[in-house]
């Protein structure tokens, strides 16, 4: 089977988009949440796109390796190589 996604991470598929690919509505709302976040809690902008019968969940890629790490350390899992990949440039 052929790669799936732009970074391989085990149990994970991770495609990155960058630049004028994302809206900046979304990046508006995340810097918005990211700023009035309470201490300790970790800021997710969830979108209900019109066409999709799903949510999507956005959070910063720093966030999302704190609970990957958090979930793994709970799974008594370590993280995959010890360390999360940097997003690609």
């Amino acid at each position: 089977m052929g790669k799936i996604g732009d970074v391989e991470i085990e149990r994970l598929n991770v495609e990155v988009k960058s630049g004028r690919q994302v809206p900046k509505a979304v990046t508006d709302w995340l810097e918005t949440i990211r700023a009035d976040r309470e201490d300790g809690k970790t800021p997710v902008l969830v979108m209900k796109p019109f066409r999709l019968h799903e949510e999507i969940a956005v959070l910063a890629y720093s966030d999302f390796v704190a609970l990957f790490r958090l979930r793994s350390s709970v799974d008594g899992e370590d993280a995959p190589d010890g360390e999360l990949p940097r997003t690609p440039e």
